[in-house]
């Protein structure tokens, strides 16, 4: 609990220096604070070989981080000022943090209930190896979660600027070409190779039981991705009622579709609902940025990731190798066609404009 607090300081600091285009001074402190918690964790495992002594730890490792956040804020221009924090504004502010946490439990939500369902109506087998697949996607998640901390505060800047809803648009096109280019091979890969890379990564026993999951699960990570940073543009806004609507909607959605298709296709069946799910939490918030005057370019975003993992996926369809020299080539096929067609198109100017560090 300790080390939340400090780590939520530290949260904030790389948010100012995003929204002031300084990222590389919080970015250097940030990697500090993780190889420095984990130097003390592996230290405090050896001697005390105990869950206390590791969490102690890293909650010194977190403080510790924390300060190495502020001085390049400092030389940024970012100041603290306690003056500043009086109840008034605390009391302004408590209203929006209710609305926010409310759509962290029903998104935590979304993101499980799958699982549960699929103990309640199947068994322990088939959460275990619908388990499997989920653990893959899991694992890629950071990078959109990563992309939208740094994105929001740039957006909310926007508003305040005379940019208006055009500076929102470009950092949220920057931010999905990101993840597309990140997410649309991963999907390619889970598609066609899925029973080899569960082999490889977690044994022959769910290579074939986990893969039609795992095949399902393939779009969600970029449909996570695309409808996130979506949901950033409204937080960063003030629009938060829009993040739970469209949040709660795709839970509501997803509860129905596992209560259809768990009892016939099990795991299967949990995937594909979770797939819809986070489908219509991008559909709805498109529908509720385009209301609102923001319009940004979709299919001009995703165009080189999507055509570049085509092939890479059509390659590797093709091919008859083991799995790691197959990816090797799929590989360099997806980086040639879709670093062709992304300067062709113009988008390695606006992406580095907005992504890069000043």
């Amino acid at each position: 609990m300790i080390a939340t607090c400090f780590e939520n300081l530290g949260d904030t600091c790389r948010a100012a220096g995003a929204a002031v285009r300084d990222q590389r001074g919080v970015s250097i402190a940030l990697a500090a604070q993780r190889i420095l918690a984990g130097l003390l964790c592996t230290v405090a495992l050896l001697v005390q070989r105990g869950v206390v002594a590791a969490a102690l730890a890293f909650a010194i490792a977190t403080m510790i981080g924390a300060g190495m956040h502020v001085t390049p804020l400092r030389r940024a221009g970012v100041h603290f000022v306690r003056s500043a924090v009086k109840p008034a504004q605390l009391r302004r502010f408590l209203p929006g943090t209710t609305v926010l946490g409310l759509n962290n439990a029903v998104l935590t939500s979304l993101f499980r209930l799958d699982a549960v369902l699929l103990g309640l109506m199947q068994n322990d087998v088939a959460v275990a190896t619908y388990a499997v697949a989920y653990r893959l996607l899991d694992t890629v998640l950071f990078v959109a979660q990563n992309v939208r901390q740094t994105l929001v505060p740039v957006m909310a800047a926007a508003l305040f600027s005379e940019t208006g809803p055009i500076g929102v648009r470009r950092p949220l096109e920057a931010g999905w070409t990101f993840c597309a280019m990140v997410y649309a091979p991963f999907a390619a890969v889970c598609l066609t190779n899925a029973s080899p890379l569960i082999s490889l990564l977690f044994g022959d026993t769910y290579s074939e039981a986990s893969r039609s999951s795992l095949q399902w699960l393939a779009p969600v990570p970029l449909l996570y991705a695309l409808g996130f940073l979506v949901t950033g543009a409204f937080q960063a806004a003030g629009r938060n009622s829009a993040m739970l609507w469209c949040s709660a909607t795709a839970t509501v959605v997803n509860v129905a579709l596992n209560l259809v298709l768990i009892p016939s296709y099990s795991g299967a069946g949990a995937a594909a609902a979770t797939t819809a799910s986070y489908a219509v939490n991008l559909a709805l918030a498109l529908m509720l940025l385009s209301a609102a005057g923001v319009r940004p370019r979709l299919a001009r975003s995703l165009a080189a990731a999507l055509a570049g993992a085509g092939a890479a996926g059509a390659s590797m369809a093709a091919l008859a190798l083991p799995l790691l020299p197959e990816l090797c080539i799929a590989g360099g096929v997806y980086v040639l066609v879709w670093s062709l067609l992304f300067a062709v198109g113009g988008g390695h100017r606006e992406l580095l404009t907005i992504l890069r560090p000043r």
